[in-house]
């Protein structure tokens, strides 16, 4: 049997931009994004990962999967994404210092905009260029297949200026070699004999709360039929994503003041007490129609504000662990019955061995659910690399998710948000995954210099901001 190497690393809720980010380098005078340089987190973790990856000569370079949440395009501006992942870029990707043989970007609710440029690009280029139907043209595309092979590649148009210059390319004409292929919202990577299959989702729609406008039509429209596939789902949701998570960091001092109210969502006590203060100005500010008198206002308006506080909020700013509960219906939901759709649709058959890896709730965990089969189901969720509150949450972290070339997944938690843990902890549950696990822990355990420099890094990093947390909105409760 051949010895399994690493061929995909995939990172994600890397936020770049977001001062909140360990991988958002901070200016030293101020609590302000510096997209100038790398931060030393960032610096850390790629040498820890060219370390890692050089233990395994002879095998070819990996892909880099980016799955979601890459820019922030929410609570930061785009200049400040932009040059801080154009940062990122020019540690693994520049000329002589290649790391990966390319890179696949996933879009989540975050940086959800990257899918809508690409997307509308590809259908002014491709579609509408050359198209010729005597009924015009097709609509747009709402989801790429699972595949990356056998079809037209999406690329960013958005990040394609800045990987030219990473690469020194400055002809906007001459040919990229390295562009920046987009996938959404889903990626299969599929094992030659079709029995084994990873699926790669950033992990917005196993919530809720991004299928708003599919519940609305169906309160409004109850006749109509659920949503039958992933398009279907995008293409119901896609606005209100784009415009609540995509779009605030363009919307000047409006959006700062966005980020600091969702930021309050990760303090109950801090938010009750800001709601009540809220309801209390409305009402005696405002006379609201069909409702008597200041104090019912007030209660009507704290209860509507508590309800959809509490929605905006979503799995991320829960202080604990991923409800079993929540995550399962998630998974039933989108997973299993969604995309085993679109598995079936597009490869004939769901695979007999399925692993799923997700980010979003910044909560890394690895387990074993089964579906409705009563196959077990591999589940890893890559964590995220935000410090989200003043207070250390033992839920929260973010690892590096390696995949083998036979399609095993293994996990590397590095980032340990309730403590300094230094060691990597080294993660899996796929039956077939010990040959692969045991190779990672050799090379990490072999060189161990850069991932305890990486764990101080993070300690020192995280508890930068989370001073700076606790300066703004005091100790969680």
């Amino acid at each position: 049997m051949s010895v399994p190497y690493v061929r995909y690393v995939c990172l994600s809720d890397t936020h770049f931009g977001e001062e909140d980010s360990l991988l958002t380098c901070l200016r030293s005078d101020a609590y302000r994004c510096d997209p100038r340089h790398a931060s030393p987190t960032l610096t850390h973790l790629v040498e820890a990962l060219r370390h890692l990856l050089a233990g395994q000569e002879g095998a070819p370079k990996p892909t880099l999967l980016l799955n979601g949440d890459i820019l922030e395009l929410a609570f930061a501006s785009y200049s400040q994404s932009l040059a801080t992942f154009e940062r990122f870029m020019e540690l693994v990707v520049s000329p002589g210092r290649e790391l990966f043989d390319k890179v696949v970007y996933l879009p989540g609710n975050h940086d959800h905009h990257v899918w809508e440029i690409a997307r509308e690009t590809q259908y002014v280029s491709q579609v509408l260029r050359n198209h010729h139907y005597d009924d015009g043209p097709p609509p747009p595309i709402h989801a790429t297949p699972l595949a990356l092979d056998g079809h037209p590649p999406l690329v960013s148009f958005l990040l394609d200026p800045l990987m030219r210059h990473v690469r020194g390319v400055d002809d906007p004409t001459a040919y990229l070699d390295y562009p920046v292929f987009i996938a959404y919202p889903n990626l299969g990577l599929f094992h030659p004999t079709r029995d084994r299959c990873v699926v790669l989702h950033h992990g917005h729609f196993l919530e809720s709360l991004y299928f708003a406008m599919s519940a609305l039509r169906r309160k409004l429209f109850p006749e109509d039929p659920p949503v039958q596939t992933v398009a279907q789902a995008e293409s119901e949701n896609w606005a209100w994503i784009d415009f609540v998570w995509s779009l605030l960091g363009r919307s000047g001092d409006a959006g700062m003041r966005a980020e600091v109210l969702y930021k309050r969502l990760q303090y109950p006590m801090n938010l009750r007490s800001f709601i009540a203060e809220l309801a209390k100005r409305i009402a005696q500010g405002s006379d609201l129609p069909l409702i008597p008198g200041d104090w019912m206002e007030e209660k009507i308006l704290h209860l509507i504000f508590s309800r959809a506080a509490e929605r905006l909020g979503g799995e991320r700013c829960r202080p604990g662990d991923s409800d079993e509960s929540d995550v399962r219906q998630g998974l039933d939901r989108y997973l299993f019955e969604l995309t085993y759709r679109q598995l079936a649709e597009e490869h004939g058959e769901v695979p007999s061995e399925v692993a799923f890896v997700f980010g979003h709730t910044h909560k890394p965990f690895e387990r074993l659910v089964e579906d409705p089969r009563g196959v077990p189901v591999e589940v890893y969720n890559t964590g995220g690399w935000a410090v989200d509150n003043a207070d250390r949450l033992a839920a929260r972290g973010a690892s590096v998710v390696l995949i083998s070339d036979d399609l095993q997944v293994v996990s590397l938690r590095v980032y340990h948000d309730g403590s300094d843990e230094p060691a990597v902890q080294i993660g899996a549950v796929g039956p077939g995954a010990e040959p692969f696990r045991a190779r990672v822990a050799a090379f990490v355990q072999q060189d161990q210099g850069p991932w305890q420099q990486l764990a101080a890094t993070i300690t020192s990093e995280a508890a930068a901001r989370r001073r700076h947390l606790r300066r703004l909105f005091g100790q969680a409760s």
